[in-house]
């Protein structure tokens, strides 16, 4: 039989207060100096008592307490409070992501300069930003093919890579184009070029007006046909301004005013004043249509006309009746034609300076001849024609003399004022008539009482 004893002993191992320890080494140059591999569960730097300044847990974190830190070069000033700090003589970089294959990276190198980088495992990289020593890189989104973020560099000669999302030639700036249009020879020029379309926004964050200027092909936008516009695409008013004024106003409802700021119908234009060259609205001379068309207004130099109907009457609007020569003219509130005729009703006057087909009504009518009126008639020299020959006439014509017949007042119409004065002169006669009558009455009268005188005294 063999009886084996083991004997083991626990040991806590010290090292001296002074002088340096080495792991691996002979010659240690540290206070714990390993030339090796060292694995803890915890480490902790830090005063005797205090709290550690730097802490790794097992759990693969590192604390650090309070102060700087520096990578690459440890006498980097970096200020006061806690900072981190990547030095390198030639570049330094500081990576984040989930892994190799998704991570941003800040950077700055003396060759390129210093900026932000974004990176996939799908081998895109997007410079966020690069600032760099003659250059300036910036993401835009791409269109056409290959799509996505792209980065734009712009040199210090001030030309922009990759094409064709931004160029700048000669001063002048393109976007979506490398060589903007510059047909006048102008100081400097921005073109926005889309293959279809373009717009160039202008606007504001805190009641959202959306400013627009657009290039539309197709079937147009917004109910304008293919080409040029111009306006807001939210709702918000429209105005083209001079001199900081506003000039002309498109509400959000579309009614137009020129020289009013709250149109109230599609086209509202400001008033005139006295001061020349402010009238609201001015027709150049021209020369008429050959064809009149519907709501055209036209002027000549001379007159000023309006169509209501396709090929139909072109109407004066400077004076009465459709291309008449004779004008109305206004003095305070009264308002007189001087020459011509005026129809009412019909376009044949007859010759007559006012003629209407239809009723009128007066409150009141005045008639003044220009004629003798007829008191001739109670002259002496006034031949008065007998009982007799006036029987005569009437019994051959079967009206009057000196009265319109009925086939004349048929054909010719009647003459209020030569009429009256008819009226009057047969009235006067008439009254001669009667006071001759009289006369006549009074000495048939005297003769009877006379007769009677006589007869009584015979009688008796």
């Amino acid at each position: 039989m063999i009886i084996t004893y083991c004997y083991a002993r626990s040991q806590t191992n010290t090292f001296p207060s002074s002088g340096n320890v080495g792991i691996g080494t002979t010659s240690p140059t540290y206070n714990l100096d390993v030339n090796g591999s060292l694995r803890a569960t915890a480490f902790y730097l830090g005063a005797d008592g205090a709290t550690p300044e730097i802490r790794a847990s097992g759990n693969g974190h590192l604390y650090i307490n309070s102060g700087n830190v520096n990578i690459g070069d440890h006498t980097g000033y970096l200020g006061s409070g806690a900072n981190l700090s990547v030095m390198s003589s030639g570049s330094g970089r500081l990576w984040v992501g989930l892994s190799l294959n998704y991570y941003t990276m800040l950077y700055h190198s003396q060759q390129t300069g210093y900026g932000f980088y974004d990176w996939s495992i799908l081998g895109n990289t997007y410079h966020l930003f690069e600032l760099g020593q003659a250059t300036v890189k910036m993401p835009v989104l791409a269109t056409g093919a290959g799509n996505g973020v792209r980065a734009l560099t712009i040199a210090e000669d001030g030309s922009i890579a990759p094409s064709p999302y931004i160029a700048v030639a000669g001063g002048n700036v393109g976007i979506g184009t490398t060589n903007p249009d510059n047909a006048e020879g102008w100081g400097r020029l921005l073109e926005v070029k889309g293959y279809n379309h373009s717009k160039f926004l202008v606007s504001t964050a805190s009641d959202n007006i959306l400013t627009c200027l657009w290039s539309h092909d197709g079937a147009g936008f917004g109910g304008a046909p293919a080409g040029g516009m111009t306006g807001t695409s939210s709702n918000h008013p429209f105005s083209i301004l001079t001199n900081q004024i506003s000039r002309v106003t498109v509400t959000n409802s579309g009614n137009v005013g020129f020289g009013l700021s709250s149109p109230t119908a599609y086209l509202h234009i400001k008033a005139g004043t006295a001061t020349a060259n402010t009238a609201p609205l001015k027709f150049t001379s021209g020369t008429l249509l050959s064809t009149t068309e519907a709501g055209a207004v036209e002027y000549d130099g001379s007159h000023l006309y309006f169509t209501a109907t396709n090929a139909g009457t072109r109407y004066q609007l400077d004076q009465q009746g459709g291309g008449g020569t004779n004008y109305w003219t206004q003095s305070g509130t009264n308002i007189s034609y001087t020459t011509g005729n005026v129809s009412i009703g019909t376009t044949n006057s007859q010759g007559y300076r006012f003629a209407v087909n239809g009723d009128a009504i007066f409150t009141k009518i005045k008639v003044k001849q220009y004629g003798s009126w007829p008191d001739y008639v109670f002259r002496k020299d006034h031949k008065l024609p007998t009982l007799a020959e006036l029987e005569k006439y009437i019994q051959q014509n079967s009206h009057l003399p000196g009265v319109p017949s009925a086939d004349e007042v048929e054909k010719n119409g009647l003459d209020l004022g030569v009429n009256q004065a008819i009226l009057l002169k047969k009235i006067e006669e008439l009254t001669l008539y009667m006071i001759e009558m009289n006369k006549k009455m009074d000495k048939i009268s005297e003769e009877n009482v006379q007769l009677k005188k006589k007869l009584e005294s015979i009688n008796k």
